[in-house]
């Protein structure tokens, strides 16, 4: 059996290492408030009466793409909110993005 000798020019571009929680750990940590709940199933039921044709606003679904700085991402989601709630009558704005 061989053993795997690390060569120098093996991971050059790690810095560190660090751990993850897991899945189930990190859901137990982010608990949804009945607010946040809430709010995700009436856009979710707005947006199949939308896709159905039995809603005439159109859906906008908006980035940004990914969020590196969770502050400014909550910045983007409260201004977004308030054009989402000026719009509302024509339009239902979505923010879309990955963490």
């Amino acid at each position: 059996m061989s053993h795997y000798q690390k060569l120098a020019t093996d991971d050059v571009r790690i810095r560190e290492v660090k751990k993850l929680i897991t899945p189930l750990a990190l859901l137990d940590k982010l608990k949804e408030s009945a607010s946040s709940t809430k709010n995700i199933l009436a856009t979710r039921k707005q947006i199949h009466q939308i896709l159905h044709q039995e809603d005439d606003r159109l859906l906008v679904v908006v980035g940004p793409c990914s969020i590196h700085d969770s502050q400014a991402g909550l910045d983007y989601a409260r201004r977004l909110m308030n054009v989402r709630n000026a719009l509302a009558q024509d339009l239902l704005i979505v923010m879309r993005v990955y963490f």
